[in-house]
């Protein structure tokens, strides 16, 4: 956890907050197509199993 507070750090002073804010942004973009995605697949998945 500190090594990543560090590397946070030395990001933060590197990077404007704004992009920063986009990067967190796009984050968390992936990971609800990440989670749709997958819920798809399973819901698909269990339909097969109904049948």
């Amino acid at each position: 956890m500190a090594a990543g507070a560090g590397i946070g750090g030395v990001i933060v002073e590197q990077v404007s907050l704004a992009s920063i804010t986009w990067i967190g942004a796009t984050g968390v973009a992936m990971v609800i197509v990440l989670v749709l995605s997958c819920s798809s697949q399973n819901s698909k998945i269990a339909e097969s199993i109904k049948s």
